[in-house]
């Protein structure tokens, strides 16, 4: 006979960094999978360790405070938004308090106690909300999946791979539906197989078997012609066969339809919006005329730039390994304030074009030493040259450098990607940027060949000796020991630190504490209904 769980009346007292709800109960701590602060809820004990529960929200008995509707029919059902029914300014204030706690956890730095860090007469960090908080992400990853013998394309549903079929997204743009719906109707129609992960099944050869729904899919299709591009220095080091049947994992990675994604640039260039589209392929390609099928669809749709990849690779990102063919526009065009600048079509940007013109905004005002606490949208950081080099280790296509290199002498910019390095100098060069350079390369070996024997080769470039003013916008994953211990050991005089995870950035900041003091910080909120938030810092040197 199965033992009845445990249920419990709670109520939720805070939200956790994936989303998931925290309450307590008889001293312990609960894990829940949804709720909201304030919300009593009736829960079901799935697990329990020494001091920890784990539950499941059966019912709500009353809600939150704080409680909204929210305005997608997919919320609760995809995984993208766990904070949609939960009110703008309480989400604001729960990223506010979570950004406080983070940093006293792990960077040990009690914001409310250091003079500055927060606005007059409060104990948290200042935060800047995004402009919109509808149709505001100008890119979407969607995946590929299948539902009922057909291809279906959307979003993950909540704590599960399954793809939720969907006909668009409320945070994106209406020409997602259109997009969509083109590549759906296409799969299905020639009878693509999709991206799949399963234990590798032997036939009577030994070799793995195939899939019969690859009829119209050229397994071998490599070809390339003049649209060809190079692999993307963002994935240097990954294996392009790494997602391979046959790596002694026991598992079988198989399927043409990986991911889908979508970028739609506010900017209006020539009178002509942006739409690009990119189709990230697994093990197999369509063949040449599908794909060609596939952009005169698209194209009909208002599509500007179509791109073809392919990611084999185990690791899940939405990010190809290789390009095949682009059709269109091969860059897209994006005014951040007044910034414009020129991407790669298939490159990183930031997702929230209202919000990081803010945030640029705000990591200018702070290599200015202006203030304390939010900008907004205040004006130009000021043309007085108050640091002779700045470099920019994480540089992109210049966002960050070329905002603020009218406080420097000279402005150098280090890239892993060559194309977005290329297309940085093109952009100082249109901005009449003279004294900004661009060069591609590994961001801990520069700062290190600081430092290396004359007898070893250095990798600056002429002209450059070391940063006064070091500006960093590093992956979630922080800045490495080896870059710390460099900047420790050529000391700029200040440091601008953006970073999208605050706690990775609250362990480098704690990492440097012994040479800076942190003087400034902002939140910027790029993710509205997510628990995620961009945090600009500026660090001074001691003494």
């Amino acid at each position: 006979m199965t033992q009845s769980l445990q249920r419990l009346e709670l109520v939720v007292a805070d939200l956790n960094v994936d989303g998931g709800a925290v309450a307590r109960h008889e001293g312990r701590v609960v894990f829940l999978d949804r709720g909201l602060p304030g919300e009593k809820v009736l829960a079901e004990v799935t697990g329990e360790k020494k001091r920890v529960l784990l539950a499941r929200v059966v019912e709500s008995l009353s809600p939150s405070p704080d409680a909204v509707e929210s305005f997608c029919s997919h919320f609760g059902t995809c995984g993208g938004c766990s904070m949609q029914n939960y009110a703008y300014p309480a989400q604001l204030e729960l990223k506010r308090k979570q950004a406080a706690q983070v940093f006293s956890r792990i960077g040990g730095i009690d914001l409310a106690a250091v003079p500055g860090l927060c606005p007059e007469g409060e104990s948290l960090p200042g935060i800047i909300p995004s402009p919109e908080q509808r149709g505001f992400r100008n890119k979407m990853e969607y995946a590929f999946g299948e539902a009922g013998g057909a291809v279906s394309v959307g979003l993950r549903r909540r704590a599960s791979h399954e793809v939720l079929d969907i006909e668009g997204c409320p945070l994106q743009g209406p020409a997602a539906g259109a997009v969509l719906g083109a590549v759906r109707s296409w799969a299905n129609q020639h009878g693509l197989s999709v991206w799949k992960e399963e234990p590798a099944r032997r036939g009577a050869s030994g070799k793995d078997s195939s899939n019969a729904a690859d009829r119209a899919v050229g397994r071998g299709n490599t070809e390339q012609d003049d649209n060809v591009t190079g692999q993307g220095a963002d994935v240097a080091g990954m294996s392009a066969h790494a997602g391979d049947s046959g790596t002694g994992d026991a598992v079988r990675r198989d399927g043409c339809l990986r991911y889908l994604v979508l970028r739609q640039p506010e900017y209006i260039r020539e009178g002509q919006a942006q739409l690009v589209v990119e189709l990230i392929c697994g093990t197999h390609l369509p063949e040449k005329n599908l794909v060609e099928e596939l952009w005169e669809a698209l194209s009909a749709c208002g599509v500007s730039s179509f791109v073809l990849s392919q990611r084999r690779a185990r690791l899940g990102v939405a990010r190809g390994e290789r390009t095949f063919r682009v059709f269109g526009n091969r860059s897209i065009w994006e005014d951040f304030g007044g910034l414009l600048l020129e991407f790669p079509v298939s490159g990183f940007s930031q997702t929230n074009t209202g919000a990081a013109t803010l945030l640029y905004k705000e990591a200018a005002r702070f290599a200015a030493g202006d203030g304390v606490g939010p900008a907004g949208a205040a004006g130009d950081a000021g043309s007085g040259k108050l640091y002779s080099e700045l470099w920019d280790l994480y540089s992109g296509v210049g966002a960050l450098a070329l905002g603020m290199s009218n406080l420097a002498g000279k402005t150098l910019g280090v890239e892993l990607d060559e194309k977005a390095v290329k297309l940085a100098n093109v952009n100082a060069a249109r901005l009449g940027k003279g004294s900004c350079r661009f060069v591609d390369g590994d961001a801990a070996a520069f700062m290190e060949s600081l430092h290396w024997r004359e007898s070893r080769p250095r990798l600056l470039p002429q002209g450059f000796s070391g940063p006064d003013l070091l500006v960093a916008d590093p992956p979630r994953s922080g800045m490495s020991p080896r870059i710390l211990k460099s900047i420790k050991q050529c000391r700029p005089r200040s440091i601008v630190y953006v970073s999208c995870d605050p706690a990775t950035q609250a362990r480098d900041i704690a990492g440097l504490s012994d040479c800076y003091k942190l003087e400034s910080l902002t939140l910027v909120d790029m993710f509205p209904h997510t628990p995620h938030v961009e945090c600009v810092c500026r660090l001074t040197l001691r003494g």
